[in-house]
């Protein structure tokens, strides 16, 4: 398993896990750059020492912007890996606005597992249908 830190190509601090859920941006009384959720998934990030408020455009933004207590900030794309969208992946819209896209989504890994099981289940079915239209046409012939 590919911990966040491992994911974002962060420094081995010890410990590494996955992230938490990420909070849409869209979520709350006011719009906000923050992904944090719960006060469980804001101890696992202090633990992987990574700050999940006020995620910015990007990593060289994030960069500039060290929290005080000198975790890790967040960037959108930092969001976009940690959900499984591929590093070329392109958001449109405010900080805010994207990570409510990344938030609200299903993560892109999870949409290919499920879609893989539902061709398989469609291909079982066809598999099935024409296997029983073949014993149909065998038993009609039989009769005649």
């Amino acid at each position: 398993m590919l911990g966040a830190r491992a994911a974002l190509g962060l420094p081995d601090i010890g410990f590494d896990n996955c992230a938490p859920t990420l909070r849409s941006g869209f979520t709350g009384p006011r719009k906000t750059t923050s992904v944090l959720n719960s006060r469980a998934s804001q101890k696992v990030w202090g633990d992987l020492k990574i700050w999940p408020n006020g995620v910015q455009k990007s990593r060289q933004a994030a960069l500039q912007f060290p929290p005080e207590n000198g975790h890790f900030r967040l960037s959108v794309q930092d969001c976009a890996l940690l959900q499984g969208f591929p590093n070329d992946w392109r958001f449109a819209g405010a900080v805010y606005q994207v990570l409510g896209q990344i938030g609200n989504s299903v993560c892109p890994p999870v949409a290919y597992a499920v879609a893989n099981s539902v061709a398989d289940a469609l291909d079982a079915r066809t598999l099935r249908e024409k296997a029983q239209s073949t014993i149909r046409r065998a038993a009609l012939q039989a009769l005649l």
